[in-house]
């Protein structure tokens, strides 16, 4: 069970780093040119966000009389602005009944809908260097430096875990293996998935791929990445030898070591330890 918590917790700590690393990349304006376009793309969103929340929290005392008076017509001009045209048809100080009530709110959920996505559609574009540079890292880190380490990465040397061959820990695992493993362990796939959607997808466009298509495509993606992670986690629990499906493909298990530099055997169901660590 040691060695479980031990490799989960070197992965965090793996993650921790690169995504600290990837941030400070991403602010560098010669690598990361659309950061001025993020950042206001990431303004529009919180003031619209922001309207939208107030307006919600209002909605249902502004329609409590089925009817907009002056009053309430002005608040509505000056505060929620992004939304006016929900309140368009609605004629001041005439009263109405329910069903239009009904529209306004689906109104405003449909604009709100369409400017969230609009805006997730957006920053994966821009993001489009950052993601490459992100693909690029992970392959890097958890595949070239690992084979050179001889099957560690930073978060594996503090636990002292090791990538072995799982038929002989004396084998040399080759480096096509390590690149395959940094692939199906990071994401990368659902990462190119995701950046090619976003630019086959035109923002604002009313055509077939527009930013509404872009949604569900990434609704889709987002959910298979999920099952696939669960997935994963799932086998190193089930399995008594503690392997996950990458492990089990490329014939590698991760094994602890103690400061003797000798290997502890353990189990998830069954702990057994030849060797205890110091």
């Amino acid at each position: 069970m040691k060695r479980l918590v031990y490799r989960i917790l070197a992965f965090a700590i793996d993650l921790l780093f690169l995504n600290i690393l990837l941030i400070g990349i991403s602010n560098i304006s010669f690598i990361n040119p659309n950061i001025s376009k993020i950042s206001e793309e990431s303004k529009n969103f919180q003031e619209m966000s922001k309207e939208y929340n107030e307006l919600t929290n209002r909605f249902e005392e502004i329609f409590n009389d089925n009817k907009i008076d002056l009053s309430e017509s002005i608040e509505i001009n000056a505060n929620y602005r992004l939304f006016m045209d929900s309140f368009r048809e609605i004629p001041i100080d005439e009263e109405f009944d329910s069903s239009v009530k009904d529209e306004v709110a689906k109104s405003i959920d449909i604009s709100y809908k369409y400017e969230y996505n609009l805006y997730n559609h957006n920053i994966n574009r821009y993001n489009f260097r950052i993601n490459i540079i992100g693909i690029i890292v992970y392959i890097l880190y958890f595949g070239v430096l690992e084979w050179y380490l001889k099957g560690q990465t930073i978060g594996k040397k503090i636990f002292r875990l090791r990538t072995v061959d799982n038929d002989d820990i004396k084998n040399k695992i080759p480096l096509w293996k390590y690149l395959i493993k940094a692939i199906l362990i990071s994401e990368i796939l659902f990462t190119i998935a995701s950046t090619i959607c976003a630019h086959i997808a035109i923002p604002g466009h009313e055509g077939p791929y527009n930013s509404e298509w872009y949604a569900s495509a990434y609704s889709f993606i987002y959910n298979i990445e999920y099952i696939y992670n669960t997935l994963f986690l799932l086998v190193i629990f089930i399995r008594k030898d503690e392997r996950s499906i990458h492990d089990v493909l490329l014939n590698m298990r991760v094994a602890l070591f103690d400061k003797k530099n000798k290997e502890v055997k353990s189990r998830i169901f069954n702990e057994e330890t030849n060797n205890k660590t110091n």
